[in-house]
Order: structure tokens, then C-alpha cells, then sequence
């Protein structure tokens, strides 16, 4: 969307003398709007569930815009993600001529589609071929889809810097529509002296204790965790899985994965754990494990990383990076575990065993793992490089 277009939207909608909300619901003009749009693009959905939809899409706008001109005059806009909220600061900023920056931790138009691609709510024909990215999509949700690319490539045009938190997120960033001079990364950071006592509290032996910390739903991968402690168990009979972390966001979900331990005979070796003072129990843990299918910078790592505890991760996001460093200052502090495929019980598991059971290279994983967070993730880091943002952006464009 031209910036001229978008100030303009947002200095007119939800006016009474300009393009109300009442004329969007209710005038002819806009119903006649929507019967062209049906008529031309529409071909299998009904008029019903694409008249919903198209109102659904379009009427937060309203109130976004609203909102927009009703903010305090401020030196600087933050929006932490495309979507609704990063129109909201592209509008805010065209309409006050105000400095905008973005940071995305994960990339929200992705997630967003895997989450268009699954949803039950949107009605198909019968002739889709299954939700995955793909999967020939019907109308519907190609709309919701492509609305979301839409607003997220307008968000990264007003931005003035657009952050990521590792590489591969600011080349999503590009490929999506940022200018690469714009794009920047910035890690997240923890704060590390909230680990000592942890770290100082390690038994001397290594427990045979893998501990997944993070929510039980589905793009967790927690049947992968479940299968890879069962294979472990094979050369490591005495290793335990412990899942740390809340289970009532998707009760349908961890009800499978407890009938998956059940039928794999894990009861007295995969625990839920529920929600837990991260701090008391990563000492009690020989390894932290992460078996997502999608992460960002999961700070999970970092703070078993703080606390001692070597880590093994799935494929995804910056786990590489984190595991075995960025920059190649960051590598040669060496590996801080191990990172394996994705949704891979077997090479989870053979990886479980040969960390457990090697006590030399489990001990060179800490070190590395110690320096590396302390070195590059500490949160002070992090505060310096926004504080650099912030006032480099303020001072855009002099």
C-alpha cells in the first residue's frame, strides 16, 4: 500500500465525515463492493462464509485506525510483530510522521499461515488435498492468508529498522518484502546470575534425566520427545523424560501424549511436570531437549546453557546458532550440545545416549554453552543494542 493511501486511510476511517464504520456494515456502495469482488475472484466458496470473512478481515481496521489517532505524541513507535499490531504502528506513524521500528521474534506472517492452513473454522469444498503449506487452498482462506502477507509487507515499508533475533529470520524478513538496509538482528538475552545458584548446585554425576521444557501442544513435538526416550531407553534403560511445562492450552493434545506414554510402557520413566521453578529443577537435569517443529530463539536454551545443562535441539530457528555459535568468534567456542532433525525419535534418542553416557564431551558441552551465553546473550547485550535503536531511529532520517 502507497504511504500516501495508508495516511490516508488512517486519517479518514471511522470518521463521521469520512469513511464510517456504519458505511462499510450497512451503504450500498460498500455492499455493491463486496458483490464485485465475489463475483470476480470467488469460485467454489459460498457467499455466506466469504461475506463473514471479508468483514472479519476488514473491520478491526476501523477501530486500529481510531486507535491510531488517538495516541499520545510520542518520539518513537514499537510494534513487536506484523499483523494487526504492525499496521497499527505503519498508521500511527504515516498520520504523526513519527519514527516506527518492528521487531519480529518469530515471523508472523509465516506463523500466521501455518495457522490458516490448520484452522477447522474455515469451510472448504471437498475437493481439498489437506492442510499443509502445500496444500491447494480454497478461497477463503487464501484471502485470510493473503490479507496477512499484505499488511505484514505495509508494516515493513514504514518501518525505518525491521529486527529479528538470528539471520534466518532478517532473510525471511527480505524475502517477504524488507529492505535488506533496514534489517538488523538483535538476540535475545537472559539474565545469567539468575542461574548461578543452579549452576553451583550440579551434582558432580550427571543425572540420566532429559527434561523438555516448553508447553505440550503440538508444534512442541512432544510425541517425538516421548518416542526418543522410549529408543533411548534401549541402550540407557535408566534415562527419564520430563516434560516442564504448562499442559491445559490443548487438553486434546496432551491427552494423546499421555496415551502415548501409556502405550509405550513409559509411566514410571516420562513425567508432566507442569509448570516448575525453571531455577530448582535444571540442576536435576542431565540434558535440556527442545523437538519443535518451529522456534524463534527459544530462551529455554540459553537458560539450561546458564545453568550448566548442555542442550539438544531440533533443526529449527537459531538452535543452531545457539548450539554451535554464529559468528565465527561464536564457533570457536565450540558446540554446547548437539542439534538433530526434525520430528527424528531415532536420532533424538541416539543423541540422548552418546551425551549421557560420554562424560568427557558432556562436560566440554557445559563449558561451551557457559561461555557462549555469557559472552553474546547476556541481557545487558541486548539492552545496549535497543538503546543504540532507539536513538539511532530517533534520529531518522538525520
Amino acid at each position: 500500500i502507497p504511504s500516501e493511501l495508508l495516511k490516508f486511510a488512517f486519517e479518514t476511517l471511522a470518521k463521521k465525515d469520512g469513511i464510517n464504520e456504519a458505511d462499510f456494515l450497512y451503504s450500498e456502495s460498500s455492499w455493491q463492493v463486496l458483490i464485485n469482488y465475489y463475483s470476480t475472484f470467488c469460485d467454489e466458496s459460498s457467499f455466506i462464509d466469504f461475506f463473514w470473512s471479508y468483514r472479519n478481515l476488514y473491520k478491526p481496521l476501523f477501530k486500529i485506525a481510531e486507535i491510531a489517532r488517538g495516541l499520545p505524541k510520542v518520539k518513537l513507535i514499537h510494534s513487536i510483530s506484523t499483523g494487526y499490531a504492525g499496521i497499527l504502528g505503519s498508521g500511527a506513524s504515516v498520520i504523526s510522521d513519527t519514527p516506527f521500528l518492528l521487531t519480529e521474534h518469530g515471523i508472523y506472517t509465516k506463523e500466521r499461515k501455518i495457522d490458516l492452513i490448520q484452522a477447522s473454522w474455515i469451510k472448504e469444498s471437498e475437493q481439498s488435498l489437506g492442510k499443509n503449506l502445500n496444500t491447494e487452498m480454497g478461497f477463503i482462506r487464501r484471502m485470510w492468508i493473503s490479507f496477512f502477507e499484505q499488511i505484514g509487507r505495509t508494516t515493513y515499508q514504514e518501518a525505518d529498522k525491521i529486527i529479528s533475533l538470528y539471520d534466518g529470520n532478517r532473510q525471511r524478513q527480505i524475502k517477504d518484502g524488507a529492505a535488506p538496509e533496514k534489517a538488523f538482528v538483535v538476540p535475545n538475552g537472559i539474565k545469567t546470575v539468575r542461574f548461578i545458584e543452579a549452576l553451583e548446585q550440579r551434582p558432580k554425576q550427571i543425572p540420566p534425566v532429559v527434561g523438555l521444557i516448553g508447553r505440550v501442544v503440538p508444534i512442541k513435538d512432544i510425541k517425538t520427545f516421548i518416542r526418543a526416550i522410549k529408543e533411548a531407553q534401549s541402550i540407557l534403560p535408566e534415562v527419564e523424560g520430563w516434560i516442564i511445562g504448562p499442559y491445559e492450552e490443548d487438553p486434546q493434545y496432551y491427552k494423546e501424549c499421555e496415551l502415548l506414554v501409556g502405550s509405550l510402557d513409559l509411566q514410571n520413566s516420562v513425567k508432566f511436570l507442569g509448570m516448575q521453578d525453571i531455577t530448582k529443577i535444571l540442576p536435576k537435569l542431565g540434558i535440556v531437549a527442545l523437538t519443535s517443529i518451529s522456534e524463534a530463539q527459544p530462551l529455554v536454551l540459553l537458560e539450561a546453557m546458564a545453568a550448566g545443562v548442555p542442550v539438544l535441539a531440533s533443526d529449527v530457528g537459531s538452535c543452531r546458532e545457539i548450539i554451535e555459535g554464529g559468528t565465527d568468534e561464536d564457533k570457536a567456542l565450540g558446540k554446547a550440545g548437539e542439534v538433530v532433525s526434525i520430528a527424528s525419535p531415532s536420532e533424538t534418542a541416539q543423541q540422548i545416549s552418546n551425551m549421557l553416557t560420554n562424560e568427557q564431551a558432556w562436560l566440554e558441552y557445559q563449558k561451551s554453552g557457559l561461555d557462549r551465553v555469557q559472552k553474546f546473550y547476556d541481557e545487558s547485550h541486548m539492552f545496549a543494542r535497543y538503546d543504540k535503536l532507539y536513538k539511532d531511529t530517533m534520529a531518522w532520517p538525520e
